[in-house]
């Protein structure tokens, strides 16, 4: 007869051989907001200590061995050292080099002196010698890191890690670094689309050079096109977008390339139809807020007043644009069983960066309502990588990597964090990766229909809390380029700079 604990994420633990404490990381709750712990396991039965570390393993030792730790939430290897935490500052770049840093955190209260490396694509970087003083007393070390050049290798995305050396133990921590631009402009289009019953609403294009993105942002917010050149699969050069005019300002497209453009969403334009149990079914990308229930077609939000505008904004180091929206719902047309929601509002903004192939979809839900809000934010995906959902397949982390290909029947197996659908095994790869390490990701895997993930948050907000989970989804060259976006799990997009 034994009893153990299990667990996944602890800051530290200590233990005087007859009682155990887990130090449990919240990061930073603002006013009015919730955090939630990573489950805790009592397990008590037969066997000795062999039967809990066997447990452990089936649940938790492939997530530490194969996920990063990143950005300011912990995450992955926090559960194999829990006592040490090392960061990158800024993970994403602009052209071929990155300037940004990377902190080594002690947790407890003992000094370590230990030796930090940088492995990259063009080697290791010794970046010296570093002592930690102990809880809360991060060391800052510097970095600057040539990439390879973009027009000849076409890769955004990089597997880098930094190994920290002690006297004892070497640690080894995957950081993410992508290129998520080149410096060029972003062209933005904004024009009209008309619909069954003679409604016209506003488009918006976002051309980067290297991948185009279309939306109808009145329209559930959604993005309907996903689009590349071919040049993107050979050289990745791409082209320059014609300068856009001030933000706001309406003009015309912009001239014809020359490039054959292939759309990587599976999405139903000008109008949606029904779809399998879908209906109305939009496809491409899309919110949803579920009140409960199954998701079949309908929401909250389709009662909503939706507004929206072009953005333009300098968060860590890179210039992006996009578009905001927000869906505010409103008592004229609620339906009586949804009343309380009058005065919820989700806002959903996308960002590019210009030259760049990675899309940023940060969703922030705003509780306007008297009373306490429980409900479930989806971001929907339905993918087509390469122009077609035949023959793809879906690659996705589950106490290890795992792949299906096309079969009849369909897997709604959750993930950890990280999605690749390719197209074949040479083809595109179209990646999914989450900020949220407590969101659910599920592979939405519906056989010869295609792969179709969507991303589900709980929310538990009080009147006046908010809530915001960001995802990042690429077009990676391959399953290679795409392995390499799995440590941005749990990395939010930076701040508004100064």
């Amino acid at each position: 007869m034994v009893v153990g604990v299990i667990w996944s994420d602890a800051r530290d633990v200590t233990s005087d051989n007859r009682l155990a404490e887990l130090i449990l990381p919240f990061g930073t709750v603002a006013p009015g907001g919730t955090a939630t712990t990573a489950p805790i396991a009592l397990y008590a039965g037969p066997g000795d200590w062999h039967a809990v570390r066997s447990r452990w393993r089936s649940q938790y030792s492939s997530q530490s061995s194969t996920s990063g730790h990143a950005g300011t939430q912990s995450h992955g290897p926090a559960a194999a050292h829990p006592s040490i935490e090392i960061t990158i500052e800024r993970p994403f770049a602009v052209g071929n080099q990155v300037t940004t840093s990377v902190s080594v955190t002690h947790a407890n209260d003992d000094p370590m002196t230990g030796h930090v490396f940088l492995e990259h694509p063009n080697g290791t970087t010794d970046l010296g010698e570093v002592s930690t003083r102990g809880s809360g007393n991060p060391v800052v070390v510097p970095v600057t890191l040539a990439l390879p050049e973009w027009g000849t290798t076409g890769q955004a995305a990089f597997p880098v890690s930094v190994t920290l050396a002690t006297s004892e133990t070497t640690y080894r921590f995957p950081v993410p670094i992508v290129r998520v631009g080149d410096g060029r402009p972003v062209g933005v289009t904004i024009g009209d689309i008309a619909q069954n019953g003679g409604v016209t609403r506003q488009t918006i294009t976002l051309d980067t050079g290297r991948m185009r993105v279309k939306a109808i942002p009145t329209e559930r917010g959604r993005i309907h096109a996903l689009e590349t050149p071919s040049p993107l699969a050979t050289n990745g050069a791409g082209h320059t977008p014609t300068p856009s005019p001030p933000i706001g300002t309406r003009f015309a497209s912009h001239p014809d390339t020359g490039h054959e453009w292939t759309n990587h969403l599976f999405s139903s334009v000008p109008d949606p139809k029904p779809w399998v149990w879908f209906n109305p079914w939009y496809g491409g990308v899309s919110v949803h807020l579920r009140d409960g229930g199954w998701h079949t077609g309908t929401t909250c939000l389709d009662h909503a007043r939706w507004e929206w505008h072009p953005v333009e904004t300098r968060r860590g180091g890179v210039l992006w644009n996009g578009f905001s929206t927000t869906a505010t719902v409103e008592a004229s047309g609620i339906p009586p069983d949804q009343a309380r929601l009058v005065g919820l509002s989700v806002t959903t903004t996308y960002l590019v960066a210009g030259g760049g192939t990675t899309l940023v979809a940060e969703t922030t839900v705003t509780n306007g309502t008297q009373s306490r809000l429980h409900s479930n934010l989806t971001l929907g995906t339905y993918l087509q990588p390469g122009g077609s959902v035949n023959d793809v397949v879906v690659h996705y982390l589950r106490h290890g990597e795992r792949s299906r290909a096309r079969a009849h029947g369909t897997l709604w197996s959750t993930t950890e964090g990280w999605i690749a659908v390719a197209s074949g095994n040479a083809g595109p790869a179209l990646t999914i990766v989450s900020s949220d390490s407590h969101a659910r990701m599920m592979c939405g895997d519906m056989g010869l229909l295609g792969v179709h993930p969507f991303i589900s948050s709980e929310i538990d907000l009080v009147p006046g809390g908010t809530q915001t989970s960001t995802t990042y989804i690429a077009v990676a060259r391959d399953l290679d380029e795409a392995r390499a976006y799995r440590p941005l799990v749990g990395t939010a997009l930076p701040m508004a700079d100064a």
